[in-house]
């Protein structure tokens, strides 16, 4: 009879988690960012994407206070570690930037990210 074990965490390499983080950055990249030119450009599609993304590696109902805690405590927060963010948006602005993105652009990355795991 055939069994089935979970591997314990410290198996899988920091390259597998490095190729998983590349690959939802390089999609990040990628998506089209409907914005007009102008002065409301303070932060990156990607810097926001990466900052919505991030809300699944904390516990905290709120994700920017989690980032600015993370930051005060430790002098970097997990956005910038993991995805190289230089400016983390406040929730009203990732929202803004990223509604309209539609799910055909972020649909694959998530079915890709699920398979990968």
């Amino acid at each position: 009879m055939e069994t089935f074990s979970i591997p314990h965490p410290e198996c899988h390499s920091r390259q597998g988690s490095q190729a998983l983080v590349d690959r939802i950055s390089t999609a990040f990249r990628a998506l089209p960012d409907a914005r007009k030119p102008g002065n409301n450009r303070k932060h990156s599609l990607f810097d926001a994407a990466c900052s919505a993304f991030s809300v699944f590696f904390t516990q905290s109902p709120s994700f920017l206070a989690f980032q600015r805690n993370m930051t005060r405590m430790t002098g970097r927060n997990n956005v910038q570690s993991l995805f190289g963010v230089q400016d983390v948006p406040t929730d009203v602005q990732i929202r803004n930037f990223l509604n309209p993105a539609g799910a055909k652009e972020v649909a694959p990355l998530i079915q890709g990210v699920g398979d990968a795991l």
